[in-house]
């Protein structure tokens, strides 16, 4: 068994900003750690090969960051290498295009203070648009509803919405459980909690303290490939972990993966208007709940020619106007 170590009265925090093409906002994600009130940090920008100016923009500061460059590789590929680079007792990432309030270090400085035996801690986020105004979103972020201290792996798994800029994480704990999984390009922070998650409690500290970027190049990258990295994450989780059954239950699980396949399926027609594809998802859904039969029926009318489905919409509409009242 690994023996605990508390941590230090005055800890030094490794901050890392992955960045790729980020020229935009880089400096303000480095001028926010620059203005934080907690002093003993080191900060590693990791430049994964961008093709901007983002390197222009990483020059002005020098004197205070810790610079690497690497080849385009991934931004989990980017984390990794400055972590095994990195000298802090935590660790604590920050997106190229994000935001910290000056506190936030040392509010989760304290948090592991006090919580001698934690490993993890994360906050909830304000969303900023690309002028970093504060906004309401709404789609696949305004979902995001799930904050608190996660007790339970189960939590996780069955609700998902941390984000990497808010999180602080105990160095040692990646020699437990591994670095982030390169294998995701989108999705790696819920495949790093999941398995933190099975070890340990995920602390929260219930004040917002990061501030999200909602932009152009971030909103394009639409719902569907948001809804493929959950679902990648958790085959994975249940594929890999031989207790996946035993510890969240037959039910929850496949409650969890019809909402994600239906979700999926949804989306799909909804903006790639492909019926093929969103066939497959429609019945992965239907297989995890046989008794819905609204999802076997859209099952079902993926499998129609598109001539097939105008003619049935023909016939539906034009009972329905027989069946009105004169």
């Amino acid at each position: 068994m690994r023996k605990f170590i508390p941590p230090s009265k005055n800890p030094k925090v490794s901050v890392i900003i992955a960045a790729y093409n980020g020229e935009k906002y880089i400096s303000d994600a480095i001028e926010s750690v620059f203005n934080q009130t907690y002093e003993n940090i080191e900060v590693i920008v990791i430049d994964d090969g961008s093709t901007d100016n983002t390197a222009e923009r990483i020059k002005l500061y020098l004197s205070r960051v810790k610079y690497l460059y690497q080849d385009n590789a991934g931004v989990a590929n980017a984390r990794n290498s400055a972590i095994q680079n990195s000298q802090g007792e935590f660790i604590a990432f920050l997106d190229h295009d994000d935001i910290w309030l000056p506190v936030k270090i040392e509010r989760q400085v304290d948090y592991f203070l006090k919580n001698s035996q934690s490993k993890f801690v994360h906050t909830p986020v304000r969303y900023i648009n690309h002028l970093g105004e504060i906004i309401e979103p709404s789609g696949y972020w305004g979902k995001l509803k799930f904050n608190g201290e996660v007790k339970d792996v189960k939590e996780i798994f069955m609700h998902f919405a941390m984000l990497q800029s808010t999180m602080m994480i105990k160095k040692e704990i990646f020699d437990e459980i591994g670095l982030w999984d390169q294998a995701f390009t989108s999705g790696d922070g819920y495949d790093l909690c999941l398995r933190i998650a099975l070890k340990y409690t995920l602390g929260f500290i219930n004040e917002p303290l990061a501030l999200y970027r909602l932009h152009d190049s971030n909103i394009s990258k639409n719902e569907i490939r948001f809804d493929l990295a959950k679902i990648m994450v958790v085959e994975k989780f249940l594929a890999s972990e031989p207790n996946s059954y035993k510890i969240i239950g037959k039910r929850n699980i496949n409650t969890r993966l019809f909402n994600l396949y239906s979700e999926m399926a949804g989306n799909i027609l909804w903006i790639n208007r492909d019926y093929d594809e969103a066939g497959k998802y429609f019945w992965k859904a239907y297989k995890k709940r046989p008794t819905n039969l609204n999802v076997l029926k859209n099952f079902i009318w993926s499998l129609l020619t598109s001539s097939q489905r105008k003619n049935l919409s023909w016939y539906k509409n034009k009972f329905k106007m027989m069946l009105m009242p004169k």
